[in-house]
C-alpha cells in the first residue's frame, strides 16, 4: 500500500527528457498529455470518491504512478494501462473477496494492476490500441 514518490516523481522528468530526445516512441506533447491525463483523471476520481463516501479510496501513490506511466507511454498508453489495471484489479478483488469472505471494506493496492496494464501496453501496445481504442 505504499508507492515511493522518490521513484515516480523522479522518473517523470526522465520520461519527458527521453520523449524530447526521441529515445522513446512518443513526442514530448504526447508525454505531457500522458502525465496530465494520468494524474488528472485519478485526482478527479479520488476527490469524487471522497465527496461521495467521505473516505479515501485512491492513494496519492497511484496518481503519481499513473503520471509516471503517462510520461513514458503517452495518453493512449496511460488510458489503456488504467483500463486493463482496473479490469484485472476488479476481477482479482472480487475473487479475493469471495475466497477470503471479506466485506466491502477490503483494501487492495492498485499499483500492481496499473503496472500490469503498463507492461501489457509495452509488450502488446499496437494490438491493444486496435482492440480497445479502435485505432
Amino acid at each position: 500500500m505504499l508507492i515511493s514518490r522518490f521513484a515516480t516523481l523522479f522518473l517523470i522528468p526522465v520520461g519527458l527528457l527521453f520523449s524530447f530526445l526521441g529515445l522513446i516512441p512518443i513526442t514530448i506533447l504526447q508525454s505531457i498529455s500522458g502525465i496530465l491525463l494520468g494524474y488528472g483523471f485519478l485526482f478527479i476520481a479520488s476527490k469524487l470518491f471522497i465527496y461521495v463516501t467521505k473516505r479515501e479510496g485512491i492513494g496519492q501513490g497511484d496518481l503519481d504512478l499513473l503520471a509516471f506511466i503517462g510520461s513514458f507511454l503517452g495518453a493512449a498508453g496511460c488510458w489503456i494501462s488504467l483500463f486493463l489495471g482496473s479490469i484485472v484489479g476488479s476481477l482479482f478483488g472480487l475473487l479475493y473477496m469471495y475466497i477470503a469472505k471479506k466485506g466491502r471494506n477490503l483494501k487492495i493496492p492498485f499499483g500492481h494492476f496499473l503496472a500490469f496494464g503498463a507492461m501489457a501496453f509495452v509488450l502488446f501496445g499496437e494490438q491493444l490500441k486496435a482492440f480497445i481504442l479502435g485505432m
